[in-house]
């Protein structure tokens, strides 16, 4: 029993406690003893199922609103990857990490905010890349629905239209949008863009030659071993190596080389959803989902029921409630695993692909890479070459607007560290191009 429900029901028999020691202050001394007597038989043996009873529905109750009360959000649309708690403040702030111009991603957005404005009734939702009130009637003023909704997909597609601007127009909601940005920062930054697209041919075109001279190098000191990890790993980058078949490979390499995966929490994370995914029936999770649903329907209290028919309902796969079904079978002890195995294997899959966090599933693969490159190197000079080919990509983000923060940060301190590798073993001439508009960049 939980201490809260422990507190409340101490709270309400001491009331009744009170009111019966007011009544026993006016009985005399055989009548006390035949009272108490009297209360501890009620208690022990008629009160005491109903004492149960009524700890059974609070419990209850409470697992109802506990379920019913969380942010629930669909893993096909996203999931929560951090969460920080300040206690000097009561303001809460979501953050939705962005990959600009898919538009898949973008329709997830929408989704989400949808599902965050029904819970809590957004009165604004902030975007960056925007300065003022981001107004959006011009198209959700449209009046013809199909031409509208022809419109809005081909402004997603193009990457024209962002997922919060989607669901501002969807809703019916033109003012919901404000920009975050500081004003005068920004417009200096719009300037400053525009002058890097301009220069865009040009550092492309270093970019280029430069990519050639390390490829180069690699061609140079680089065993067949080292070749062939490299030769997966571009496989892989263009799409002709599933990622499930990459891990599995990179997790061979990892142990031939003596490579503790344990300090790779995201890529061991997703290593255990390749390996059950591998199983995997979806035919069968299917029956077996509508099976336990029929089960649920008898066991859960109508309320819990309820709200997860309303779930189901209300979104159109049922892959949208796995979660939630998960949380309801744990709340109240439900054993599934003999009835329902590919189902509760499923589920594991699930609540694993919740806790991999995949921007630093990526910074992770690229710090394993590097690892793996420089235990295949046989000597100095070979270890040096992949270092200067890792650091290559940081500085080629960099001058392409595709770098991130965490990458600018290492970017930034292994700076000298990349230049000296070049002179070293190929010389001034394509970094010294750059000092022309490093101004630009700093």
């Amino acid at each position: 029993m939980s201490r809260f429900v422990l507190n409340r029901l101490i709270w309400r028999f001491s009331r009744v406690t009170r009111r019966i020691l007011r009544y026993v202050l006016t009985l005399n001394f055989k009548k006390i003893v035949a009272f108490i007597t009297l209360s501890c038989f009620l208690f022990t043996f008629v009160l005491a199922q109903s004492l149960q009873a009524a700890v059974n529905k609070i419990e209850e109750n409470m697992k109802l609103e506990e379920i019913g009360g969380d942010f629930f959000l669909p893993y096909s649309i996203g999931h929560i990857t951090d969460a920080k708690y300040f206690a000097e403040s009561d303001k809460v702030v979501i953050n939705i990490q962005d990959l600009h111009c898919h538009p898949e991603v973008q329709l997830n957005i929408s989704k989400a905010i949808a599902i965050l404005d029904e819970k809590y009734g957004l009165k604004k939702v902030f975007v960056e890349g925007a300065i003022g009130e981001v107004d959006t009637s011009w198209l959700a003023s449209i009046k013809d629905k199909e031409f509208k909704q022809k419109l809005v997909d081909l402004l997603i597609n193009q990457g024209k239209l962002t997922g919060a601007e989607h669901y501002s127009i969807s809703s019916g909601k033109p003012g919901l949008l404000a920009g975050l940005e500081d004003e005068r920062i920004y417009k200096e930054n719009i300037i400053r863009l525009d002058s890097i697209l301009n220069e865009s041919p040009w550092i492309e075109l270093i970019l280029y030659n430069m990519q050639k001279e390390v490829d180069d190098l690699k061609d140079r000191y680089y065993d067949s071993k080292h070749k062939g990890f490299e030769k997966l790993v571009s496989s892989y980058r263009n799409g002709g190596v599933e990622a499930g078949g990459f891990y599995r490979k990179l997790n061979g390499y990892t142990e031939k080389l003596d490579i503790n995966l344990e300090n790779y929490r995201n890529i061991s994370l997703y290593l255990k959803m390749v390996r059950l995914r591998k199983n995997l029936n979806h035919n069968k999770i299917n029956r077996e989902l509508y099976g336990l649903i029929e089960v649920l329907k008898e066991k859960l209290p109508y309320k819990v029921y309820k709200s997860l028919d309303d779930s189901l309902k209300k979104y159109s796969e049922p892959d949208d409630v796995y979660l939630y079904i998960d949380r309801i079978i744990h709340e109240f002890d439900l054993k599934i695993e003999t009835k329902f195995p590919n189902l509760k294997e499923f589920l594991e899959y699930v609540k694993l692909s919740q806790e991999v966090n995949p921007i630093e599933l990526v910074s992770e693969e690229n710090i394993l890479l590097q690892k793996i490159n420089i235990k295949l190197s046989k000597s100095q000079a070979e270890k040096e070459v992949v270092i200067l080919d890792g650091l290559f990509k940081y500085y080629s983000s960099y001058y392409t607007n595709k770098i991130s923060n965490k990458e600018y940060e290492y970017f930034r301190e292994h700076s000298d560290d990349f230049k000296a590798l070049w002179r070293r073993y190929i010389g001034v001439g394509s970094i010294s191009q750059f000092e022309r508009i490093s101004d630009l960049f700093d």
